[in-house]
């Protein structure tokens, strides 16, 4: 409770606190409104004398520049007066000018005149004379004109009759031509007609065939091909060698086929592991060749092979595999990748290496080596250039050839700088159609 004493009265009251606070409230209201609106009227008198002041200066200014305004329009009529007092007089002479001109041009026009009409009079004497001229020249002319036309159009229509007969003639061996063209064409078009649908029949034929070979029978075609064409050179390159097909299992797996080649003495002088990986075009998983790595990598230990070959048809459109012989020695030791058209090279490559480091180039034959001079030139030009790709990979291939016999001269590993050079340009084109169709092409049939 609060006590509240009446300013007029002086009666006490008493309030709640909430109601007090209301009264104290509009009081301080009250007080603030009334200050405000001193304020403002503070404000609008000091704005309206502000105002009142800007006036009477803006209305000084006025006055001032009207006064201005008045000079220079007074200046202004009195020099029009003068341009224009300046302007009568030069007109004035200017009309005197012209009239005199006018005067003499008068007096010329009369003299040209008068020399007009004599030159006149003496230009149409000239004419009649020259018409009597002309007439004369076109009696005469006419008569020229009459016997040279009759003597060009009997020597013209002699001629029309020869060119008929030859248009004639040029018509009918036109017509011979295009007749002979039409049928030249005709029989090509059958021709071609033909060659398209023998070759549409032989894709549909090796499709079906390609259907219906499994898996299975793809990988062993591509065995088949390399085993035929190391019988190739069995009887001429490799006549001691034992290569057979692996079908020794050793913990649950086996590689394809085992090439091993001894001296006379028992001696291993090479050996190799064989893994042969082909697939369908169609097919759908696709697998890549370091997937089968591994595998081949425990086969040649098992079977305590020294060098490890892949021959494989996977990733045809890999750059990589696509330059024929790749070394993957960097994965598994003495272990190569190839193409195969270059299985026999391959086998060549290692061969003659293993022989020269053993000392025994003179009691073996070399690998179909040196059975063309041009061959063997060729193949030296391939790779005498230096700083080449072929070479420095070469280089590198031999450098990781086999470790675990003695010490090889730099000579060796020649042949691999002359076969695994990467095929570019037409050679790239026909590797790649050797790769689709493997089992035809020259490349493996030629001499490494």
């Amino acid at each position: 409770m609060a006590d509240i004493t009446c300013p007029h009265c002086g009666t006490v009251f008493q309030v709640e606190e909430s109601d007090y606070a209301e009264l104290i409230r509009q009081v301080r209201d009250e007080e603030l409104r009334r200050q405000v609106e001193e304020r403002t009227q503070a404000i609008r008198a000091q704005a309206q004398a502000e105002a009142d002041a800007s006036l009477a200066k803006a209305h000084e200014r006025i006055a001032r520049l009207e006064a201005e305004v008045d000079k220079k329009r007074d200046a202004a009529e009195l020099a029009r007066a003068t341009t224009t007092a300046e302007l009568n007089e030069r007109m004035t002479e200017k009309d005197v000018r012209i009239a005199q001109l006018e005067q003499d041009l008068f007096a010329q026009r009369a003299s040209q005149e008068v020399d007009q009409k004599v030159a006149l009079l003496a230009s149409e004497a000239k004419i009649r004379e020259l018409e009597q001229q002309v007439a004369n020249l076109t009696s005469s002319f006419d008569a020229e004109k009459r016997l040279a036309v009759t003597t060009a159009t009997a020597e013209a229509e002699k001629q029309l009759v020869a060119l008929n007969g030859e248009l004639k003639s040029a018509s009918l061996e036109r017509e011979n031509a295009v007749s002979q063209v039409q049928q030249k064409m005709e029989e090509a078009l059958k021709y071609r007609d033909q060659t398209i649908r023998d070759r549409d029949d032989e894709i549909e034929r090796l499709r079906d065939q390609r259907v219906r070979l499994s898996t299975k029978m793809v990988g062993e075609s591509l065995e088949q091909h390399c085993e035929t064409e190391f019988n190739k050179w069995r009887a001429t390159a490799f006549r001691d060698v034992d290569f057979h097909k692996d079908t020794d299992n050793v913990e649950g797996t086996k590689g394809d086929y085992v090439y091993m080649e001894k001296d006379e003495s028992g001696m291993e002088i090479l050996s190799i592991m064989f893994e042969m990986k082909n697939e369908e075009d169609g097919s759908v998983r696709r697998k890549r060749n370091v997937d089968h790595l591994s595998k081949l990598d425990k086969d040649r230990r098992n079977k305590g092979c020294e060098y490890a070959v892949l021959v494989s048809l996977l990733e045809p459109e890999s750059d990589l595999y696509n330059q024929g012989i790749v070394d993957v020695s960097y994965e598994f030791e003495k272990m190569y990748v190839i193409r195969p058209q270059f299985f026999i090279p391959m086998i060549t490559i290692l061969r003659n290496a293993a022989l020269n480091a053993g000392g025994r180039a003179g009691s073996l034959p070399r690998c179909v080596g040196r059975t063309s001079t041009s061959r063997t030139s060729r193949r030296r030009s391939m790779t005498s250039r230096p700083g080449s790709p072929t070479t420095t990979a070469s280089r590198a291939r031999s450098s990781r050839l086999p470790s675990t016999r003695s010490t090889r001269p730099s000579t060796t590993c020649r042949r691999s700088r002359r076969i695994s050079s990467r095929p570019t340009g037409s050679s790239a084109l026909q590797t790649r159609r050797q790769m689709r169709s493997p089992y035809v092409g020259s490349r493996t049939r030629t001499p490494p």
